[in-house]
Order: C-alpha cells, then sequence, then structure tokens
C-alpha cells in the first residue's frame, strides 16, 4: 500500500487506538460479559456454592482468584452509594458493614466521579463494564495526545500509548474502578502544563483543574498522591528549564500564581470530599492496621524485577502456580518486550531532558519502591499517609515512565542512520536472558531453595518472553528494511505480548454472576429487622457482600475502619478485655459467635458451615452447607437502661464491660457521670425503631424515669441527635456505641448523620 502515509493523521491514530481497545474487550461488546470477577461470588464462597450455575454441577471454575476486591469492596460501596443518591440522599454511611462506617469518607466509593452519570442513565452493572471500558480508551487517548504534545511522531506516540495502556501495572488493576480512573486523568494534566508553560489559556487551565477535580473524585488516595508528586515534580522541572534557559513567555512568578490558583480551585471544589476522608483517616485504624515494612512483599522484592522482562517466571494467580512473593499483582511492571527495549534504548543513547526527567522519575520511584535504605526513611520516621502506604504501588510511575520512555526511543530509533546502538542494547537484554537461562537449566532441586516443580515453572515461562526477543531483535537488526515497516510488525508483535499478558489475567464474567439470589440471601433479607448476621466461617458471606443485599453485617474489608470498633473487635475475639489493636490486616472477621460483646452488637443471626451444639443458637435455615442459626441472647439494637458506671478512659471502659458481662442489658459504661432516675415501673417502657435510613434513624421511646437510650451503631462525630427535634448530646457509651438521655414520657429521638 504505497500511499498509507496519507492515513497517518491523528484522527486516524487516535480511531485505530480506541479499536485496539475495543478488541481487548470484545467479551464485553460482542458476548454482555462484565469485566469483573463475578466468578468468585459464585465460585469461591457460599451460600452461592451451595447452588448450581449454568448447569455445571461441580462448580464455577475461578478465573483469577487473586483480584477478589472489586466485588468485595468497590463494586458494592459504588452501587449503594449510587442507589442513595438516586433517592436524593448523601451517601454518607454504610450500615451493612463494621456494624456501621463512613462510606463517603472512605474515598473508594467515588460517588461523585463524574463518569458515574452512565450509572443513572443505564443498569448498573452495564455501566461499571463500560466506565472500565472508558478507562481504558481514554487513557490510550490522552496519552497519545501528551506525547504529540511534545512533538513526537504519531507512530512514537501511539506505540507509548499503546504499552502503558495494557503495562502489567494498568492490567492488574483494571477491574477496581478507582486506581486506573486515577491515572486516566495524570497525561491530560501533563499536557496542560506543557501548554500552560507556553502560554496561558483559559481552555489548559480549565483542562488541568478539570483533570485534578476528576482524580480526587475518582477513588483512590494512593494513587492520586503519586500522580500529584509527577504532576508537580514536572511543573518544577519546566519551570526551572524556563528559568535557566530564560524563554519563558511570561514570568515565572505569574506562572507560579497560575498553578497555584489552578491547585487551590480543586481543592476548594473538590473539599466536600476530601475533608471527609482526612476526618475518617484521623479517626480510623490505618495507622495501626499495617504489618510492618519488614515482612516479605511490603516492598518489590528484588527478584521481582524479572517480571519487567519475564511477567511470570514465578508462575501466575490464573494458573495457580505462583510460587514468588505474595503478592503478583504488586509486583508485574512488565510493559512488552518490544517496549522495555525501546526504553533502555532511550535512557542510554537519548539525550533529551524529558527523558532525562522520566529516566529519573523511572529510577527514583523504584529505589523507594525496592527494599533499599531509601525506601524504609518515611517508615522509620513515621511519615503521615506514606508509613501506612505500601510502595509497591509506585510501580505505576515506573510504568508511566517507562512507556514513555519508549516512545522517545522509537523515535530516535526511526530518526537514526545507525544500529549500533540498539544492537548494545540487544545484547545486554540478550546476556540478561542467556544467564536466566543458565541458571535456570544449570541447577535444579535446591537454587536458592527453589523447589524443581517452581524452576520447572520459571523455565516454561521464561520460553514465550525470549522467543519474543529473539523475534524482535532479529526484525531489528535486518537490513535494508523500511524503518515503518518494522515498526509495524513490533506493534504486532507487542500487541500480541500484551493482549496474551491481558487477556489471561483479567476476566470477563456473566452478569447472571454477580450477586445471585439464594434462599440464604433470600431468607436473611426477610428476617426481623434490625438485626446483624456474624458469619462465623470465612468462606461464608465474605466482609460487604452484606452491602449489595443490605443486611446488616458485624464484619468489614476496608483499609479505613473505625478505631474504636477494631479495639472492640479484638478484645471481642480474645476473650479478654485487651484492646491493643490485632493483625486484622484491613479485615474484621470477628469468629467468637457465644460471647457478651457479640451479643451486645445485636447479633441475631449465625452463619455456619458445621452443626453447632449450643443451647443458645437455634437453627432456622439451611441450604447445601450453609448453616443459619438464630441467636436468642441478641440484645436489641436499641433498648434502656437506669444505671451506668463511669470509665477512665478507653481500657478501664473495656475492663468494666468485661466485669459487667450480660448485665450491660441493665448497666452502661460511660465516659462522664450522667444524671438518671431510679424508674416507677419498667414493664411500661418501650423501644422501638420507627424508620431507619443511612443517615436518619427515628426511635421512639417511652420510659418511666430519665434514662439513657443505649443504640448500638458505632459512635462517629458526624452523627447528631435530638429528643423531639430539640438537640441533645450524643455520648458515646459502651466502649464504641452512641446513647443520649430521655426524660420521663414518650418521645422521639432520631439520629443524623452529616458531611462533617
Amino acid at each position: 500500500m504505497k500511499n498509507w502515509k496519507h492515513f497517518l493523521t491523528d484522527k486516524y491514530i487516535v480511531a485505530v487506538l480506541i479499536s485496539i481497545v475495543l478488541a481487548f474487550y470484545w467479551p464485553l461488546i460482542f458476548g454482555g460479559k462484565i469485566p469483573i470477577p463475578a466468578d468468585t461470588i459464585v465460585g469461591m464462597y457460599y451460600p452461592w456454592k451451595d447452588q448450581v450455575w449454568d448447569l455445571r454441577e461441580s462448580g464455577i471454575p475461578v478465573k483469577n482468584f487473586l483480584i477478589t476486591d472489586p466485588v468485595r469492596q468497590q463494586y458494592v460501596w459504588r452501587k449503594f452509594a449510587i442507589g442513595e443518591l438516586k433517592k436524593g440522599s448523601l451517601p454518607l454511611w454504610n450500615p451493612y458493614s463494621f456494624s456501621g462506617t463512613p462510606l463517603l469518607a472512605n474515598i473508594q466509593s467515588a460517588p461523585f466521579y463524574p463518569m458515574n452519570i452512565l450509572s443513572f442513565l443505564l443498569p448498573f452493572d452495564i455501566s461499571w463494564g463500560i466506565q472500565i471500558l472508558f478507562q481504558s480508551i481514554l487513557l490510550s487517548v490522552f496519552l497519545y495526545l501528551y506525547l504529540r504534545g511534545i512533538r513526537l511522531s504519531m507512530l512514537s506516540s501511539f506505540f507509548g500509548a499503546f504499552a502503558f495502556t495494557f503495562s502489567g501495572f494498568t492490567i492488574a488493576w483494571l477491574e477496581w474502578n478507582t486506581v486506573i480512573q486515577v491515572v486516566v486523568w495524570l497525561p491530560i494534566i501533563l499536557l496542560a502544563v506543557e501548554k500552560l508553560t507556553k502560554k496561558f489559556t483559559w481552555r489548559w487551565f480549565l483542562v488541568f483543574v478539570g483533570g485534578t477535580i476528576f482524580q480526587i473524585l475518582a477513588g483512590h488516595l494512593q494513587i492520586l498522591f503519586y500522580s500529584q508528586i509527577v504532576v508537580h515534580l514536572y511543573i518544577l522541572a519546566k519551570m526551572y528549564l524556563l528559568f535557566k534557559e530564560n524563554k519563558a513567555n511570561r514570568p515565572l512568578r505569574k506562572l507560579g500564581i497560575t498553578f497555584l490558583s489552578a491547585d487551590t480551585l480543586a481543592i476548594l471544589i473538590t473539599s466536600f470530599s476530601w475533608i471527609p476522608v482526612l476526618q475518617f483517616i484521623a479517626l480510623s485504624a490505618r495507622n495501626f492496621d499495617q504489618g510492618s515494612f519488614l515482612k516479605p512483599g511490603w516492598f518489590i522484592p528484588w527478584e521481582n524485577l524479572l517480571q519487567f522482562f519475564i511477567p511470570d517466571f514465578f508462575g501466575n494467580p490464573v494458573t495457580l502456580n505462583y510460587w514468588g512473593v505474595w503478592n503478583y499483582a504488586e509486583f508485574v511492571g512488565y510493559i512488552g518486550i518490544v517496549p522495555i527495549l525501546f526504553a533502555l534504548y532511550s535512557i542510554f543513547y537519548v539525550k533529551n531532558k524529558r527523558v532525562l526527567f522520566f529516566s529519573f522519575l523511572a529510577v527514583f520511584s523504584l529505589l523507594f519502591a525496592l527494599p533499599t535504605p531509601l525506601s524504609s526513611i518515611p517508615y522509620s520516621l513515621h511519615l503521615p499517609f506514606l508509613s501506612s502506604s505500601q510502595p509497591t504501588r509506585l510501580i505505576f510511575i515506573v510504568d508511566f515512565a517507562l512507556s514513555i520512555l519508549a516512545a522517545f526511543g522509537i523515535e530516535q530509533f526511526q530518526k537514526s542512520k545507525y544500529k549500533r546502538n540498539i544492537v548494545s542494547i540487544i545484547l545486554l537484554v540478550g546476556i540478561f536472558f542467556l544467564i536466566v537461562f543458565s541458571v535456570l537449566y544449570g541447577f535444579t532441586n535446591g537454587l536458592f531453595g527453589i523447589s524443581e516443580g517452581q524452576i520447572l515453572i520459571a523455565k516454561r515461562n521464561t520460553i514465550l518472553p525470549m522467543l519474543l526477543f529473539i523475534f524482535s531483535s532479529l526484525i531489528l537488526l535486518v537490513p535494508r528494511v523500511d524503518r515503518t515497516h518494522v515498526f509495524f510488525i513490533l506493534i504486532m508483535v507487542t500487541g500480541f505480548d500484551l493482549f496474551r499478558f491481558g487477556w489471561k489475567f483479567t476476566p470477563f464474567t456473566e452478569r447472571e454472576w454477580i450477586f445471585p439470589r439464594t434462599k440464604v440471601t433470600d431468607y436473611l433479607e426477610t428476617i426481623p429487622p434490625f438485626n446483624r448476621i456474624q458469619s462465623i466461617d470465612r468462606r461464608i458471606m465474605p466482609p460487604n457482600f452484606s452491602v449489595y443485599y443490605k443486611i446488616f453485617d458485624v464484619a468489614g474489608y476496608d483499609p479505613l475502619y473505625i478505631q474504636e470498633y477494631g479495639q472492640y473487635v479484638a478484645a471481642w475475639e480474645r476473650n479478654s478485655p485487651d484492646i491493643t489493636p490485632g493483625a486484622f490486616n484491613r479485615i474484621l472477621t470477628p469468629q467468637n459467635y457465644e460471647h457478651f460483646l457479640g451479643n451486645l452488637l445485636g447479633i441475631g443471626y449465625i452463619l455456619s458451615l458445621q452443626k453447632i451444639q449450643s443451647p443458645s443458637l437455634e437453627l432456622v435455615f439451611k441450604e447445601g452447607e450453609t448453616y443459619v442459626y438464630r441467636n436468642t441472647n441478641a440484645f436489641p439494637r436499641a433498648f434502656i437502661v437506669y444505671s451506668t458506671v463511669v470509665a477512665s478512659g478507653k481500657k478501664d471502659s473495656m475492663e468494666k464491660m468485661y466485669k459487667l458481662g450480660k448485665n450491660l442489658r441493665n448497666v452502661a459504661v460511660v465516659e462522664k457521670d450522667i444524671l438518671l432516675e431510679s424508674p416507677q415501673n419498667v414493664s411500661t417502657d418501650q423501644t422501638v425503631i420507627v424508620s431507619y435510613e443511612p443517615n436518619v434513624i427515628r426511635i421512639r421511646v417511652k420510659v418511666s424515669a430519665r434514662a439513657l437510650l443505649v443504640f448500638t451503631d458505632p459512635y462517629y462525630p458526624t452523627w447528631q441527635v435530638s429528643v423531639d427535634g430539640f438537640r441533645s448530646e450524643m455520648l458515646r457509651i459502651n466502649f464504641t456505641f452512641r446513647g443520649v438521655v430521655v426524660p420521663n414520657g414518650e418521645h422521639i429521638v432520631e439520629f443524623h448523620n452529616h458531611l462533617i
């Protein structure tokens, strides 16, 4: 096709990029399957495993057991939050996990992310799939536009955008629908920086502000933090170069004011989102929940650098043969064999200030992601936020920088008359593969404590990357071949490489598998209102699944949860008033089912995979292997007491609760003296929850004397209480619950939740 160059326009290249993304998502577009690991719901957990799905008597095979978080966290939170918005209510509170916990403030629910408009127009599962599709389209297009904006050719820009869109980091986090949504806006913000440093226009000022707003609202704090580091390092680098070269079209002071104004505007506009987040972080167990930074897997292990060249050297969770340090998704920085060749070529042989910047960015990020003396500094100094964030996700910046460097590398290769530089890179990588193969085939059992079976996995998974490397090297070294033709061949190699990698890892599942109904879930939806459930087997109804069915659960899974509730569960599980933080690692799944602290929470129903012999538990339902028991000792969610004991602190509070035990039904532990009266006739007392909405709870109370209403939802300062419409003081009682004093007579008590 002699006139093929006539097709090389930006619009054509963008159309090709979009077409490639659509091809990757063909199971969604043509098969109606959703990019979400719903197979883990019906294939891994009860009561869904008790059912036969799609006539598969032996059960649903799970493609990727590693990525359950999208169904255990993001999907259920977002669906519930959007449902609240549709009702005209702010999604401030989730009453169905952790016995009640902030929702908007956990940031990952991301209810105000603009792309959620799709959820108001389409069924939620369809809109979820389209959002994930759109994030890949926007990422590829925005990165292409940025690379074009820094004067790379269309083909080089295409190559860099393609490599990052299907890189290891992007594929590993694709289905969270938060992480990559943050990343999407980074390239367009960088393009806005480029434009604004040349000439101020309101258009690019608003692009910068809008991109920053969208990043904040997209729902992942750590990736937002890393992205903004990249943006502001980029701004500083641009301003430094303008100052050094004295080529600024506008005074640097005005340029600094421009970016400061843009940041300030974005921060002010999104304050309704991030202020509750900061408040929740301050009140959460996050700083106590994280494991030691010395544990394996906290940093990227040195040996996992192999995954930049051989992504499945240590196996793959999809094929159930991963034998490396946990976990695969945190370490895989693969961007493709061809892109990594050109990224190295760029680092060593391209003399360009932007290449220097992105090389520094990649190397510096790796130094903080690997177990180096530099990377331990934030944890040794206990720096806020950084000391509780796992640095492996800095691999996002590494992949982003390497993809841009690959674009610069292929640009230089197309312009260069000589191949000696690319030959040296090929030799370097060839020596690497030769060493790997020599080690694998020169040793068998006992190599660094690695078993023969593990070595066999590494051998097998090294073959394809090495063959791709050999083929690509031969194409690059063939003399007298038009380099544009070489480029198209390399694009096809990269497409095969990254699509194979991406399709292998990414599940597309049937819509019908997304939280289907079972007899157990139907039964739990009909139990007497306000009863909580407790699963005493972690294979049943995992944390947060209850949110989808709107079932009250004491368990929960979130990086942020109320600190006092975590301490309450710690004392409950230990069967001791010891409230020191436990090794919950973000997941609270209490298993102690015959305990007064569980009864106090109002756990009316226990789920088990085994028969339980207990005088307080009554079997009320069974389906397959799942048993449902009614707990006859459960306290009501709201009740009246006329007596209190004062505790001097949290430790003393829990100790007094242990002394009271079952008597907490009649006596409350409080933080200060409360004036109560002796009842005249408790038989006439009534406590009825009239209505229960996530942000407003109404309780009708009838008492014969001045009393204390105990309400066993977690205390949180955004809640306020009124009695008969008059503001009253909400008390923290029984370590982590709410209470309010009510006078003699009949009253309506209302708990109202607010933004802050």
